[in-house]
């Protein structure tokens, strides 16, 4: 499994990518490595990118940890917009189902599930070149 991130000052904007066989606890370990990253400032968007995911291995401890550091994430951040990129549908109910629960009782902010990475960028207003790493 592959979790990354990359903040982009220029675009106010963070990039998450997850590829392969995704775990709670990698994600939560590049989730909270992001949360400090001083180089993210209040307002900026993030486009997760999970088109390349072949394996979402999340259990309820799992899931619990990632809904706690997602709201210590949004509170940190104040994060403006979430587009998030998927391709499996398995995927996009777990993500979503975190997303709503991480919404419950933490900030709030937009979020949009997208297919293309292309249609995300456009909803971020940043040009897809500079998000395709």
């Amino acid at each position: 499994m592959t979790c990354q991130y990359h903040i982009l000052p220029e675009y106010r904007l963070g990039v998450f990518i997850a590829s392969g066989e995704v775990t709670a606890q990698e994600a939560v370990e590049v989730i909270q490595t992001m949360t400090e990253d001083r180089a993210w400032e209040a307002g900026f968007s993030i486009l997760w990118d999970a088109r390349w995911i072949t394996s979402l291995d999340i259990d309820m401890m799992g899931a619990a940890e990632l809904i706690k550091v997602g709201r210590s994430f949004l509170e940190r951040t104040q994060v403006a917009r979430s587009a998030v990129v998927l391709k499996r549908e398995i995927d996009a109910q777990m993500i979503s189902f975190l997303s709503k629960a991480i919404s419950i009782r933490g900030p709030k902010r937009q979020v949009k599930f997208f297919e293309t990475l292309e249609k995300a960028c456009e909803w971020l207003s940043v040009p897809v070149s500079v998000v395709n790493l």
